[in-house]
């Protein structure tokens, strides 16, 4: 593949990709074309929420606007009487459309308030079940940010993804590692991912290609 012409992509953002989200999207589109794809970035103020892809005369769309766009085309193709939660859907997006959605205010007599995030919440408590992991990780993104000790080191944990792999190992022993990333045990026997991370004192990247240098024991 390396001796293959590389197509050439313009990525369209508000902000820069950092190198890990840029290889990750060329990884991306490589593979759906077939052929080595070079991603370039150009600002664009209007793509809020996301992105857009323009390669020769294709552009995929993953703002805010093109992801809604996407799902109401999806919503109107569906047939009628397909289900109460479909129609719902379809319905109330059309009435966000035309402006005729009814609005129930907020009791905020029933509100509640998120506490401050504090560094405290940072460590990975492995023995939580594989959804609270998850969404702790996400949760902390861009700061605090999560962190774990891999093999006697600290790092930040950027992202963790499901295998819907099971484990008799006790929460927070290494599982496995792989070319996606590094596999760890968690609560009620479910194993997640690692699949991108930051060493103390290094940059963002991928787990698999951080441990591809740095061999950890499993």
């Amino acid at each position: 593949m390396n001796n293959e012409p590389r197509l050439t992509a313009i990525l369209l953002s508000a902000c820069p990709p950092d190198d890990a989200q840029q290889r990750r999207l060329e990884e991306v589109l490589t593979k759906k074309y077939g052929k080595p794809v070079s991603l370039t970035w150009q600002e664009d103020k209007t793509a809020a929420g996301g992105f857009r892809i323009r390669l020769g005369s294709e552009i995929i769309d993953w703002t805010a606007e093109g992801r809604l766009t996407q799902l109401k085309d999806k919503l109107a193709s569906l047939r009628p009487g397909e289900g109460d939660v479909i129609s719902l859907i379809r319905d109330t997006v059309r009435a966000i459309e035309n402006g005729t959605a009814q609005r129930t205010p907020q009791d905020n007599a029933k509100a509640t308030y998120a506490p401050m995030l504090t560094k405290e919440l940072s460590p990975i408590d492995w023995t939580q079940c594989e959804r609270y992991v998850i969404d702790q990780v996400r949760g902390l993104i861009p700061w605090p940010v999560a962190t774990a000790e891999l093999g006697g080191k600290r790092f930040k944990i950027f992202r963790v993804e499901p295998t819907g792999k099971t484990t008799e190992k006790a929460p927070g022993t290494l599982v496995a590692l792989d070319k996606k990333g590094l596999e760890i045990a968690c609560g009620g026997g479910a194993v997640v991912r690692i699949a991108e991370l930051q060493a103390e004192g290094g940059k963002r990247m991928r787990a698999a290609d951080y441990f591809r240098g740095h061999p950890i024991e499993i």
